[in-house]
């Protein structure tokens, strides 16, 4: 059939192309079989020759290493051998040292034992020299040609020659053998006490010196403080009471003993002078070194008025006691300004004038110190710059800070 026919063709046309490739392979393809075959063998051949150089080169190296490394070992096997010998000979050495420090031990145990009884017989030398140094000072002070006159002597010779003496001091049994010794040491404590006398004397002198200083330092320093007060005293009084007239005298025990009557007396005179000379009374004298000693306090005579007569403390009111203690109080604080004051109801016994003459001065002493007063007055709030009330309330204390307006309209009504 057709189907058929067309089979056949198509398999004598594949039974063409197969016998056309096998001829092509067995012309070309197998030849270059064999070619390529022959040459991958030279290719083989080449590589294995290239192999072979390679590994020859490192086989030179690897044997030139093994023989450094042979030379090495052989050197450090003759270092081992050297150092064994030398380990050999330390070690004889040691043995040696070691014989030698036995011996060494041998000689010092017997040097040990040998000092032992030269110790044993230094101690009994030393307490036989003691014994004859006790006997020898019962026996009194030795002549001082006793060393030349019995130097040459024999032991038996020295022996009787000690008899004898014996026997002289024995016919003197009332003699004080050691009268001799006895004034040689009270020489010399003589000579220690005469030393002693001298440094106790130049240390008394010293410490006159020294109080002698300190009595004239004290008396300069009681001169300043009392000049300074009393100045001061008289301006800051002038200040509270412009007309009135202020003195500070210093009191001495004889003038304290002596009563207020002559004092009175000279006190008229005594104010007139030392309204000149700055306040400083006393008849404007100076005190001296000797009335330092006898100063007890200073007395206060003021006068509020330039027609009243100075009086003393004790022939004041209270307001102007109040005026004359702070006048007293500012005087004494000038000399050494403090950073602050705090008064309690400072004002309460002054009348308004003094109380307003009180608030302009410390207005002026609080550019350099700081005021803290508590008052009932309108005087001292003029011159404050803050402001705090005091209120009990509920058994609590409670502190306000009260405004310049309040405070204000107090001082008006």
């Amino acid at each position: 059939s057709a189907k058929h026919s067309d089979l056949c063709e198509r398999r004598n046309i594949y039974a063409d192309e197969k016998s056309s490739l096998e001829s092509e392979l067995d012309k070309n393809l197998v030849q270059r079989k064999n070619e390529l075959e022959m040459t991958l063998i030279d290719a083989r051949i080449m590589e294995s020759e290239t192999l072979v150089e390679n590994e020859s080169f490192d086989l030179e190296l690897i044997d030139k290493r093994i023989a450094s490394f042979r030379q090495l070992l052989e050197e450090k096997d003759a270092k081992i051998d050297e150092l064994v010998k030398q380990q050999t000979d330390q070690k004889e050495l040691l043995d040696k040292l070691r014989a030698a420090e036995d011996k060494q031990m041998d000689i010092i145990n017997v040097e040990a034992k040998t000092s032992r009884k030269i110790a044993i017989k230094l101690e009994t030398i030393e307490k036989k020299h003691n014994e004859c140094l006790r006997k020898l000072s019962k026996m009194g002070t030795i002549p001082s040609d006793c060393d030349n006159n019995y130097h040459n002597m024999s032991l038996k010779d020295e022996y009787l020659e000690l008899q004898k003496c014996k026997h002289k001091l024995s016919k003197m049994p009332s003699v004080n053998q050691k009268a001799l010794d006895q004034l040689t040491e009270g020489r010399e404590k003589g000579r220690i006490l005469q030393l002693e006398k001298r440094e106790i004397k130049a240390g008394y002198e010293s410490i006159q010196r020294l109080i002698e200083t300190l009595e004239h330092q004290k008396y300069e320093k009681i001169q300043v403080t009392y000049k300074s007060v009393s100045k001061f005293f008289v301006e800051i009084f002038q200040r509270l009471v412009p007309e009135g007239k202020a003195f500070i005298d210093m009191v001495y025990k004889d003038s304290a003993d002596s009563g207020s009557a002559g004092s009175q007396a000279s006190g008229s005179h005594a104010s007139q002078e030392s309204q000149s000379s700055g306040g400083i009374s006393g008849a404007g004298l100076t005190p001296t070194f000797a009335q330092i000693d006898n100063f007890i306090g200073v007395r206060i005579r003021v006068a509020f008025t330039g027609k009243t007569v100075v009086k003393e403390m004790n022939q004041l009111s209270g307001g102007q006691k109040s005026i004359v203690a702070l006048a007293f109080i500012f005087a004494i604080q000038r000399c050494d300004p403090p950073p602050f004051y705090l008064f309690d109801e400072v004002d309460q016994a002054l009348d308004p004038f003094y109380r307003k003459a009180l608030a302009d001065l410390i207005k002026e002493m609080s550019r350099s110190s700081q005021f803290i007063s508590t008052t009932f007055r309108p005087e001292l709030l003029g011159s404050a710059q803050k402001f705090f009330g005091v209120k009990f309330a509920k058994r609590v204390m409670i502190l306000e800070n009260i405004c310049v307006k309040l405070i204000s309209d107090c001082n008006m009504n």
